[in-house]
């Protein structure tokens, strides 16, 4: 009889796996509330949920590469490239002017004057990846300009639009290859 005990409490491989599989939804549920704790207080958390970048971003409107070519087409907005004066040379978006914000103390007198309080500002620089335009689109919203708009897609999506661009300094001419251009607006 003992022996019979003995081989009835002997663990089977299907007792095994029903008493996991009863165990499991709890592990899991201990295991995602971990995860979502640690993600939660660590510095470096992936958000949860999708963030609008004209939310995090101090309160900077974004602007679509459609509403883009729209005030290109209408001059509705002042475009500025945040770009070096060298790649604002070789190509830039049909009409704007070339504001980097490594210049922008120089060019209070040149391009700052453009700005109106009627028209949109528009910062863009060479793509997603490229902080200029949203640093200049801050800088330009704390000294004063109402509205002020940031195209984060910026040079990169523009030309593989297909979209219409100008080349050349400020006065019409071109750059040399290693030409170092100064600060616009001097």
């Amino acid at each position: 009889m003992n022996r019979e005990r003995a081989e009835a409490e002997k663990p089977t491989v299907g007792g095994f796996l029903r008493s996991a599989l009863r165990q499991s939804p709890g592990i899991l549920v201990f295991s995602v509330l971990w995860a979502l704790a640690f993600n939660a207080l660590s510095s470096g958390g992936i958000p949860l949920l999708p963030v609008e970048k004209t939310e995090s971003i101090k309160g900077l409107k974004d602007v679509s590469l459609a509403e883009v070519r729209e005030y290109v087409e209408a001059k509705g907005a002042l475009l500025i490239d945040a770009r070096s004066p060298q790649d604002y040379a070789y190509g830039h978006i049909l009409g704007a002017v070339n504001l980097p914000l490594d210049c922008i103390e120089e060019s209070y007198r040149g391009e700052l004057r453009l700005l109106s309080a009627e028209l949109p500002v528009i910062t863009y620089c060479g793509g997603e990846e490229c902080h200029s335009s949203v640093d200049l689109a801050i800088h330009l919203s704390q000294e004063g300009c109402r509205d002020v708009r940031v195209f984060y897609g910026g040079w990169d999506i523009w030309t593989q639009a297909g979209l219409p661009v100008e080349t050349g300094i400020t006065d019409g001419s071109e750059p040399e290859d290693d030409e170092e251009l100064d600060c616009p607006g001097m």
